[in-house]
Protein backbone atom coordinates (compact mmCIF):
# COMPACT_ATOMS: atom_id res chain seq x y z
CA UNK A 1 0.00 0.00 0.00
CA UNK A 2 1.11 3.39 -0.96
CA UNK A 3 1.54 5.77 1.78
CA UNK A 4 -1.41 8.64 1.43
CA UNK A 5 0.07 12.30 0.09
CA UNK A 6 -1.76 13.83 3.20
CA UNK A 7 -4.38 12.43 5.78
CA UNK A 8 -7.95 14.29 6.69
CA UNK A 9 -10.48 12.99 9.46
CA UNK A 10 -13.77 13.61 10.51
CA UNK A 11 -13.74 13.34 14.39
CA UNK A 12 -17.65 13.93 16.22
CA UNK A 13 -17.88 16.43 18.51
CA UNK A 14 -14.16 17.21 19.40
CA UNK A 15 -12.95 20.77 20.05
CA UNK A 16 -9.42 22.04 18.30
CA UNK A 17 -7.80 21.38 21.91
CA UNK A 18 -8.97 17.99 22.51
CA UNK A 19 -7.46 17.31 18.65
CA UNK A 20 -4.31 19.23 19.73
CA UNK A 21 -4.50 16.77 23.22
CA UNK A 22 -4.72 13.89 21.58
CA UNK A 23 -1.85 15.05 18.97
CA UNK A 24 0.46 15.99 21.48
CA UNK A 25 0.27 12.44 22.70
CA UNK A 26 1.56 11.35 19.21
CA UNK A 27 4.15 13.18 18.21
CA UNK A 28 7.32 14.92 20.01
CA UNK A 29 5.45 18.56 19.28
CA UNK A 30 2.35 19.86 18.79
CA UNK A 31 0.73 22.91 18.86
CA UNK A 32 -2.01 25.18 17.73
CA UNK A 33 -0.41 27.77 15.24
CA UNK A 34 -1.53 31.70 14.84
CA UNK A 35 -4.33 31.93 12.01
CA UNK A 36 -3.45 32.85 8.85
CA UNK A 37 -5.31 36.12 7.43
CA UNK A 38 -8.58 35.11 5.74
CA UNK A 39 -8.86 31.69 7.50
CA UNK A 40 -12.49 30.57 8.53
CA UNK A 41 -13.14 31.34 12.45
CA UNK A 42 -13.22 27.66 13.23
CA UNK A 43 -10.33 26.69 11.27
CA UNK A 44 -7.31 26.36 13.54
CA UNK A 45 -3.62 25.47 12.32
CA UNK A 46 -1.56 23.04 13.59
CA UNK A 47 1.87 21.98 13.89
CA UNK A 48 3.55 18.89 14.29
CA UNK A 49 6.62 17.31 14.74
CA UNK A 50 7.26 13.91 13.61
CA UNK A 51 10.90 11.99 13.08
CA UNK A 52 12.56 15.92 12.96
CA UNK A 53 10.18 16.81 10.19
CA UNK A 54 7.84 19.82 10.93
CA UNK A 55 4.19 19.02 9.32
CA UNK A 56 1.41 21.66 9.48
CA UNK A 57 -1.83 21.12 8.82
CA UNK A 58 -5.67 22.19 10.23
CA UNK A 59 -8.15 21.29 12.77
CA UNK A 60 -11.39 22.50 12.04
CA UNK A 61 -13.83 22.56 14.38
CA UNK A 62 -17.67 22.25 12.87
CA UNK A 63 -16.28 21.79 8.95
CA UNK A 64 -19.79 19.88 8.65
CA UNK A 65 -22.55 20.22 11.68
CA UNK A 66 -21.32 17.74 15.05
CA UNK A 67 -17.71 16.75 13.30
CA UNK A 68 -14.02 18.39 13.24
CA UNK A 69 -12.00 17.59 10.84
CA UNK A 70 -8.20 16.99 11.54
CA UNK A 71 -5.68 17.33 8.35
CA UNK A 72 -2.00 16.71 8.59
CA UNK A 73 -0.17 17.64 4.73
CA UNK A 74 2.66 15.09 4.78
CA UNK A 75 3.51 11.71 3.64
CA UNK A 76 5.77 10.80 6.70
CA UNK A 77 3.64 10.44 10.03
CA UNK A 78 3.13 7.43 12.05
CA UNK A 79 -0.08 6.67 10.26
CA UNK A 80 0.47 5.76 5.83
CA UNK A 81 -3.59 6.43 5.41
CA UNK A 82 -6.78 7.80 6.48
CA UNK A 83 -8.22 4.48 7.89
CA UNK A 84 -4.91 4.47 10.64
CA UNK A 85 -5.33 8.19 11.27
CA UNK A 86 -8.99 7.52 11.77
CA UNK A 87 -8.51 4.16 14.21
CA UNK A 88 -6.01 5.58 16.06
CA UNK A 89 -8.89 8.52 16.31
CA UNK A 90 -11.34 6.23 17.55
CA UNK A 91 -9.65 4.65 20.06
CA UNK A 92 -8.30 7.60 21.82
CA UNK A 93 -11.86 9.40 21.38
CA UNK A 94 -13.60 6.89 21.68
CA UNK A 95 -16.33 7.18 19.06
CA UNK A 96 -16.80 6.06 15.55
CA UNK A 97 -14.55 8.44 13.17
CA UNK A 98 -15.38 9.05 9.52
CA UNK A 99 -12.87 9.16 6.42
CA UNK A 100 -12.34 8.48 2.68
CA UNK A 101 -10.73 5.45 2.27
CA UNK A 102 -8.96 6.47 -1.20
CA UNK A 103 -7.98 9.76 -2.55
CA UNK A 104 -10.62 10.63 -4.47
CA UNK A 105 -10.99 9.76 -8.22
CA UNK A 106 -13.08 11.59 -11.09
CA UNK A 107 -15.62 9.01 -11.23
CA UNK A 108 -16.09 8.10 -7.89
CA UNK A 109 -19.19 9.28 -6.10
CA UNK A 110 -17.75 12.10 -3.84
CA UNK A 111 -20.43 11.00 -0.90
CA UNK A 112 -19.10 7.90 -0.49
CA UNK A 113 -17.43 7.81 2.96
CA UNK A 114 -15.76 5.19 5.52
CA UNK A 115 -16.73 5.17 9.27
CA UNK A 116 -14.18 2.97 11.08
CA UNK A 117 -15.59 2.41 15.21
CA UNK A 118 -12.32 1.84 17.94
CA UNK A 119 -12.39 -2.09 17.68
CA UNK A 120 -11.26 -1.31 13.75
CA UNK A 121 -14.82 -2.65 12.39
CA UNK A 122 -15.43 -0.42 9.56
CA UNK A 123 -18.89 0.65 7.54
CA UNK A 124 -19.78 2.30 4.42
CA UNK A 125 -21.53 5.11 4.13
CA UNK A 126 -23.38 7.88 2.02
CA UNK A 127 -22.44 11.18 3.74
CA UNK A 128 -23.60 14.61 1.92
CA UNK A 129 -21.06 16.63 3.42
Amino acid sequence: MNRAPDIEIYVPNITAEQAEDWLQKEFSKCELSNKKKGMPKKAHPISVEWNNLRVSGVVYEKVVPGFTSIWLDSDQLPWSSDQEFAQSAAKHFHCAVRFVNESWQQQQNPDAWNEINEQGEITDLIWKT
